[in-house]
């Protein structure tokens, strides 16, 4: 039976920038927006006829910036049990698709627990992203369920780390079913994406400005006059698009970047 080779790798952490890190193509970066205990949990499979999946699970509300690989066309289907995203002024629920562009940066909010498979294949598919950065549609809602028991299947047959083989026909099937998926999004009547709302803008210059100077005291107020615009604007803001306020959001990505820097050095 002829087959196709597979490499598996595995991960589960307690810490957001470990199982950042454990996704590298994606150039990951994470923050943990709420209290408590972090638990992620990671299985990628990458076959040798170009597709590549993965199963990602998280368990607390965090936000996500990510840059996607160049040359191949990305997908992310949430799967049942998720909390809504929004990525790019787009909410996606279990059983919507997310299509990005190859090569750009997404900050993609998850509310809470996330699980979702991504998928993977070469660029050769011409998308429409006139109307947003990003596509959401609605997935075949029998695509999770097949991605779901092949990734169960193969990784309970070779552990973590391995490199294990796959027959032909699956293989072809997977691939097949992913690809059929983009046909159909890209055919399908695609809503205009919303124009990012004035908030939405807000918050983005607001994370820019954080970021670069995360090294530096910043208060609430000294943030609304960097942008110009009250501080009340600036709190209504921060609570709609990530359902914080902007002293938390300043606060955890300060923290963020004292425990890299003291994990190090």
């Amino acid at each position: 039976m002829a087959t196709v080779t597979v490499n598996i790798t595995a991960a589960r952490s307690a810490d957001v920038d470990e199982h950042a890190a454990a996704l590298s193509e994606w150039n990951q970066r994470y923050l943990q927006l709420a209290r408590g205990r972090f638990s992620g949990r990671l299985r990628h499979l990458e076959f040798s006829d170009g597709l590549k999946l993965f199963r990602e699970t998280t368990n607390i509300k965090i936000s996500e910036f990510f840059v996607t690989p160049n040359n191949r066309t990305s997908f992310a289907i949430p799967l049942p049990g998720s909390d809504a995203v929004r990525c790019c002024n787009e909410e996606a629920r279990p059983g919507d698709l997310i299509v990005f562009r190859p090569g750009e940066g997404y900050h993609l909010e998850c509310r809470g627990a996330f699980d979702v498979i991504g998928i993977e294949v070469e660029n050769d598919i011409e998308l429409d992203f006139s109307r947003g950065g990003v596509r959401v549609a609605k997935a075949d809602p029998t695509l999770a369920t097949f991605l779901m028991t092949a990734i169960d299947k193969i990784t309970a047959n070779c552990p973590p780390g391995r490199t294990s083989s796959v027959s032909s026909e699956l293989a072809s099937e997977m691939s097949a079913r992913c690809r059929a998926q983009l046909f159909a999004t890209n055919v399908a009547k695609h809503q205009s994406t919303p124009e990012p709302s004035g908030r939405s803008a807000i918050v983005a210059r607001a994370r820019t400005f954080i970021a670069r100077n995360c090294q530096e005291p910043i208060s609430v107020q000294d943030l609304a006059r960097t942008l110009d615009i009250s501080t009340r604007t600036l709190e209504y803001s921060f609570q709609e698009v990530l359902d914080t306020t902007p002293a938390s959001y300043i606060k955890i990505v300060r923290l963020h970047e004292a425990r890299r820097a003291i994990r190090q050095s």
